[in-house]
């Protein structure tokens, strides 16, 4: 008799209205139809293709010499991607009842973008605590002396993301790897169907760290970089010797092929290396990500926000290293200001929050967005994801207190305002940041206008 068995490295989820099975030693995703969905189902739970046969006929009430061809197809099918294993060898299948694989993009842009649907968990901060010091750390002294959830806990919450049909998580901390648990937690995601990143400083990625990687590779590391040099990763960082270790890290990752991400905040002590490390970037074709912004920490420290580059750097950089991007965005102005004219009012929230996305914190708190606004949300552990949710919802569409000014502002596309930042730097999130603002209508003057950098810098007063 034929031997069927269902490949454990690949997860059947339904997320929405869409089936999928995930190859999580690829990240693959493959859509369904729900007579697959339910065939898959039972062969994992080692029923034999006589048995599920029997079961799809009296569940349909359909007859045997139809239904027969039908499972032969699908478990065809499965057998031509990996996901089930044959003691015989089976024609190719037609992949009529599953999708061949597809990125996670296509289902965002083609399903969850046009629903409310919380497919992706932004951060999830394992812990508060990391090996560094950075002077710009949101996390102020926790990340010193901050307690983390337990592993059992972890796992609890990350049952209940899969219940709610998140698929895509980002680990963070502080940093994730400080955790001795780390790998056990993220094998564990992984084979609930998770798609996995993780956001890291990079100096504390082992061995084990990377022989876990190639055996099941996450989305991508993302990996902090905090200057090109000893130097500035001592001032960055308050710590001495890591660049090295990082960097012989970041090479090591490279070698072995596992996706991944740099990102740096271009400060006023790191903008000098933004040159090299962009170069480098380039020369090991790696993604590089980069942002201006530092907002207080949650002690409310204000003073770190002192590090941020001035405006004129801003542009120049954008210039520079952004030009292809902000043209998009200019060729999509009218789009937006159409919305905005139509409906009479800037929304608060420009952003996904919380449309498709959440985060949590180190304590099982959801929150909207990175810049905070935990007030806003609730504890996972202690209270129904829907009715935080819902509270989320409630909010998205209120109207900025500073209607008038942003709906006949013509840089309001290039703009980045959100009132978590602003209740993070001034407590009151209907207030805008006057350096976000500026830098806005320079992009506006430069791609808008056509304007050059010098007479930008003039008529702004950069």
């Amino acid at each position: 008799m034929d031997t069927i068995k269902a490949n454990n490295t690949f997860v059947l989820r339904k997320i929405g209205s869409v089936f999928f099975i995930i190859d999580v030693t690829r990240n693959k995703l493959y859509e369904l139809n729900q007579t697959a969905a339910e065939v898959f189902s039972m062969l994992s739970l080692s029923y034999s293709i006589e048995k599920i046969v029997e079961e799809i006929c009296e569940r349909y009430e359909m007859q045997r010499a139809v239904v027969q061809p039908d499972i032969d197809e699908v478990v065809n099918a499965f057998v031509e991607i990996g996901a089930v294993t044959t003691s015989t060898k089976k024609e190719p299948g037609k992949l009529v009842s599953v999708v061949p694989k597809r990125p996670f993009s296509y289902y965002v842009n083609n399903y969850w973008s046009k629903q409310e649907h919380p497919y992706k968990v932004k951060s999830f901060e394992l812990t508060p605590r990391c090996n560094f010091l950075c002077y710009h750390c949101y996390q102020g002294e926790l990340k010193e002396s901050g307690k983390e959830l337990d592993t059992e806990t972890i796992k609890r919450i990350i049952d209940k993301m899969v219940d709610i049909g998140a698929l895509q998580v980002v680990f963070s901390g502080g940093d994730p790897f400080i955790r001795p648990d780390f790998s056990e937690i993220y094998r564990y995601a992984k084979y609930k169907g998770m798609l996995i990143r993780v956001f890291t400083n990079g100096s504390m990625i082992t061995e084990s760290h990377l022989s876990l990687f190639k055996e099941l590779p996450p989305e991508r590391l993302i990996v902090s970089v905090y200057g090109f040099s000893e130097e500035t990763y001592q001032k960055t960082t308050k710590r001495f010797g890591m660049y090295e270790k990082v960097m012989i890290n970041i090479n090591k990752i490279i070698k072995a092929k596992v996706p991944l991400s740099l990102k740096l905040i271009v400060s006023k002590l790191t903008i000098e290396d933004f040159p090299a490390i962009c170069q480098f970037a380039k020369d090991n074709r790696v993604e590089l990500r980069y942002a201006f912004y530092i907002f207080p920490s949650n002690t409310n420290d204000t003073s770190i926000c002192d590090y941020m580059i001035d405006v004129k750097d801003m542009l120049k950089i954008d210039i520079s290293y952004q030009k292809g991007f902000n043209q998009k965005v200019t060729q999509k102005k009218n789009e937006w200001m159409s919305f905005y004219k139509k409906n009479g009012y800037v929304p608060q929230y420009l952003c996904d929050f919380p449309h498709n996305q959440f985060y949590v914190d180190y304590e099982g708190t959801i929150f909207g967005c990175s810049a905070g606004l935990k007030q806003l949300g609730g504890n996972i552990l202690t209270e129904k994801f829907e009715t935080i949710w819902q509270r989320f919802k409630s909010i998205r569409n209120t109207p900025v207190k500073s209607i008038n000014e942003c709906i006949e502002c013509k840089a309001l596309y290039f703009c980045v305002n959100c009132p978590a930042d602003e209740y993070s730097f001034y407590g009151n999130a209907g207030l805008i940041n006057e350096k976000i603002c500026l830098f806005a209508k320079a992009k506006y003057l430069y791609y808008s206008c056509h304007k050059s950098f010098n007479d930008i810098v003039k008529e702004l007063e950069l």
